[in-house]
């Protein structure tokens, strides 16, 4: 049983840490972010620390701190629903099988025999999760070299998502007319653009790839520009919101 907590809680530390390396990878900074993800990998790979050297106890202790990862990396299953953006999707698919089989295998070393123990079924488990999870980095790491790219577009204002944030924290247009936004997305991972104030829905934009915004004509004015994946749509203060700018119409 110690086997099978150790391997699990390995997959549930598994999920931050690529998040961190792709992070890294494609030019963000690791600040407060990265932090965060590394303090979310340590928690499980802890607590699969205790349970290969100590007992009962240890198990318990373990089983609180796999709870504590998971009710901080909740929102990374999220990226179920998106397959073509390797950053999201295979730390999603590692999250869910070993948030389930931590938790199983937790509280099953706890209220188990000693004597029933079945270690190859556990190996057998652990070692379909194994393989579940590499089939999903495969088939999410082909649909990603091939959903990546840039759109051909012209005369559009350029705007580029980097690092999760705005490039520029104002854009400004011209009112009265309809405009084209080119979106780039430098970051690793999936982001969205939406305009709440002019009609705007959420645009996906998958990693390194253009997503081409058109935005009815706007009057003078402010308006807020988001991305709803990683901002507080209730908030109209960029600064606040998190991953956000302003459009000016002048």
């Amino acid at each position: 049983m110690r086997a099978w907590q150790r391997s699990i809680c390995c997959s549930l530390a598994a999920a931050p840490l690529l998040m961190l390396v792709v992070l890294l990878a494609t030019g963000g900074s690791f600040g407060e972010d990265g932090v965060f993800l590394v303090v979310a990998a340590v928690l499980p790979l802890a607590a699969a620390a205790l349970v290969w050297r100590f007992g009962l106890w240890a198990k318990v202790v373990a089983l609180v701190m796999t709870l504590l990862a998971v009710g901080g990396l909740f929102w990374v299953a999220l990226g179920l629903a998106f397959p073509a953006s390797f950053g999201d999707f295979v730390p999603a698919v590692s999250f869910l099988v070993g948030f389930v089989l931590a938790l199983g295998g937790s509280i099953a070393a706890i209220v188990r025999h000693r004597g029933t123990r079945r270690p190859s079924v556990e190996r057998r488990v652990v070692g379909g999760a194994s393989v579940l999870i590499a089939v999903a980095a495969v088939v999410s790491g082909a649909l990603t070299l091939t959903s990546g790219g840039s759109t051909p577009a012209t005369g559009g204002t350029a705007v580029t998502m980097s690092d999760f944030s705005f490039a520029e924290a104002t854009y400004e247009v011209a009112s009265g007319d309809a405009i084209t936004l080119i979106v780039h997305n430098s970051d690793g991972v999936v982001h969205d653009i939406a305009i709440p104030e002019l009609g705007v829905e959420k645009v996906s934009v998958l990693p390194g790839s253009d997503a081409v915004v058109e935005v009815p004509a706007p009057a003078a004015g402010t308006y807020t520009v988001y991305c709803t994946l990683h901002s507080n749509l209730d908030e109209p203060d960029p600064e606040r919101a998190g991953m956000a700018a302003l459009l000016v119409a002048r």
